[in-house]
């Protein structure tokens, strides 16, 4: 995903299980904008796009998780060496909804998930909506 792309969606944000979702309780609207993550409740959060700081060290925990984790998510592997940083937050991994091609930016804690204009993400994993 480029910088630009990230700032032109439109994008929601819910905790996953392990971070404590609530479902819609916790869904909340967002955007990326000049750099940096726009959230209700948060001061902006500078963010940038980049490789994995530390690929090496972390990469074989982090396949070993999300490989397993790709099917539960209804995703596939996008860009395996491409991270979002937000703040001093842990990297987020970039990846599409194989289903409807909603972007998915995930950590252990947090997804983010693309939508166009004022739509509704129809991405309902890790208790996302529900």
């Amino acid at each position: 995903i480029t910088k630009e792309e990230l700032e032109s969606f439109e994008w929601f944000f819910n905790f996953s299980e392990l971070g404590g979702s609530l479902g819609r309780a916790t869904l909340r609207r967002c955007r990326f904008t000049n750099g940096y993550l726009i959230l209700p409740g948060y001061p902006p959060l500078p963010y940038r796009l980049g490789p994995y700081d530390n690929y090496a060290e972390v990469v074989e925990v982090e396949n070993m998780f999300f490989n397993c984790y790709y099917e539960a998510i209804d995703a596939r592997p996008f860009c395996d060496e491409q991270c979002l940083y937000i703040a001093d937050f842990p990297a987020h991994l970039i990846t599409r909804v194989t289903s409807t091609g909603e972007w998915l930016i995930l950590n252990n804690n947090v997804t983010f998930v693309s939508c166009h204009g004022t739509a509704f993400p129809t991405y309902d994993k890790r208790r996302f909506i529900s």
